[in-house]
């Protein structure tokens, strides 16, 4: 299980119901994912942080629906350049299967 942590606007602007903070902690390795969203020349981009290792990744904010997939699978690719092994990548993104979003 992986925690979301979303800023107020950005829920809002994407839909997200955000949930209490007395859920379960995570499972992942790399902790919770700070998430906010920026404009750069036209286009919306939702840049997230690890909160243990301070790892960003960003992906574009079309269909917000894929918006988890999406940054599961761009996840792994800066893991993978970063020289993370490929069964811990594997790992994480298992853990990542249930997500919470929470403030």
């Amino acid at each position: 299980m992986v925690v979301f942590r979303c800023t107020i606007k950005f829920a809002k602007k994407f839909g997200f119901r955000l949930e209490t903070d007395n859920q379960q902690n995570p499972t992942n390795v790399l902790g919770d994912w700070y998430f906010n969203f920026f404009t750069f020349q036209r286009i919306n981009y939702i840049l997230g942080v690890s909160e243990t290792s301070l790892l960003p990744v960003i992906v574009t904010a079309k269909e917000i629906k894929t918006f988890p997939e999406r940054f599961g699978n761009r996840l792994a690719e800066v893991l993978q350049i970063i020289g993370i092994d490929s069964n811990q990548i594997n790992l994480e993104l298992r853990e990542m299967q249930t997500i919470s979003y929470r403030k």
